[in-house]
């Protein structure tokens, strides 16, 4: 890797500590997403099975295309991710206390563990970070496509005129 004239790292992949807080955000997400609607349909709803996994399946879909954009450095998308997993943390909650045995308390209660984690590092500063790296990242990508393209079109011009005489 190099450093630029800012002293900023340059490189084509994000420091390792930004990527592995994204990953276990992911996976912390990905798990808790579902616990948290087979929660909501064992408890809350009296859910059919083919609902539950339609359900289930339009809830990975949707995190799946808010964390992609996360991975492109969408700063919305950062927040709905953020309230996303302040609501599963906030519906999670009240099943602690509907609990029936131990073993459904310990369940419910990692659940939520694993929510409020989830939330925790998505408001870090390495998450942050992360979303801050990526957008530069594809602007920087954006600007140089558009660089090219220009060039392609003076080349042309150049081409067309040299090509009439």
């Amino acid at each position: 890797m190099l450093k630029n004239k800012d002293d900023e790292i340059v490189g084509f992949f994000p420091p390792k500590k930004w990527i592995a807080v994204f990953l276990v955000v992911t996976m912390l997400l990905t798990l808790a997403t579902a616990i948290s609607c087979i929660t909501v349909f064992s408890i809350y709803l009296d859910v059919g099975p083919e609902w539950m996994v339609g359900i289930l399946s339009f809830m990975a879909i949707l995190f799946s295309m808010i964390n992609f954009g996360v991975t492109r450095g969408s700063f919305v998308c950062w927040k709905v991710l953020e309230y996303y997993a302040l609501l599963l943390s906030i519906i999670s909650i009240p099943s602690l206390l509907m609990a029936k045995t131990a073993d459904l308390f310990l369940f419910f209660s990692i659940n939520s563990l694993m929510l409020f984690s989830a939330f925790y590092l998505i408001r870090s500063h390495s998450y942050q970070k992360l979303v801050q790296y990526q957008f530069d990242h594809f602007s920087d990508i954006k600007e140089a496509k558009e660089a090219v393209e220009e060039e392609m079109k003076r080349n042309r011009k150049r081409q067309k005129s040299h090509n009439t005489r």
